[in-house]
């Protein structure tokens, strides 16, 4: 198996595709910790995941259409204070529609959205896992930013807990099931002002 890789404080950059790839099919890689990587100007995405798993402290993703890309994660996935810039999207899990359960939990950080993709779909969630969003800024007022949240037959959860979101309704059904459970977050409105509770 091809597991438990540490990588600290490396710069990436400029790569045609892909930045850091994990791209076995095995399920087992994974529980790689990925600390202080900074990832800029790649083609394609700055990590892709193939199958299996990985986390992260402190990870850059700077200029990439998308930070995160994943298809099938076989363990949990957690993403610990986060910064993104000049990003289409943040994190998109539509590469494989998995019915897995697996977890993907991005706490903290500062996700900037000031080159969202068009459709405004900064996050994609389509797996069946459980997602968890704690704590995390994004970027300033946008009408268009949304979280696609569904999945299939079995459905999926994302619970979100004391973020900061670029409009009042952040949340877009896709195809399939989802819950959502939201708690304590906040929301720009015009001229970054902060409305209410959501």
């Amino acid at each position: 198996n091809m597991e438990n890789a540490r990588i600290d404080n490396v710069y990436i950059s400029g790569c045609t595709a892909r930045g850091f790839s994990i791209e076995s099919n095995s399920m087992q890689s994974k529980n790689h910790v990925l600390i202080g990587l900074h990832i800029a100007e790649c083609g394609e995405c700055g990590i892709f995941l193939q199958s299996g798993s990985f986390s992260t402290l402190d990870l850059q993703v700077t200029s990439c259409p998308t930070a995160i890309y994943t298809v099938q994660p076989s363990d949990t996935i957690v993403l610990v204070a986060s910064q993104s810039e000049n990003c289409g999207r943040f994190l998109d899990t539509s590469g494989g529609g998995s019915e897995n359960p697996q977890q993907i939990m991005i706490i903290g950080g500062r996700l900037d959205t000031s080159a969202m993709a068009q459709d405004g779909e900064f996050i994609r969630l389509t797996n069946g896992g459980t997602y968890e969003l704690q704590g995390v800024q994004f970027g300033g007022p946008s009408d268009s930013f949304r979280i696609l949240c569904g999945t299939s037959e079995n459905g999926s959860r994302l619970i979100v807990r004391g973020c900061l979101f670029p409009n009042g309704a952040p949340f877009a059904a896709g195809q399939g099931r989802a819950v959502v459970e939201s708690r304590g977050n906040r929301a720009y409105g015009g001229s970054y002002t902060v409305i209410n509770p959501m």
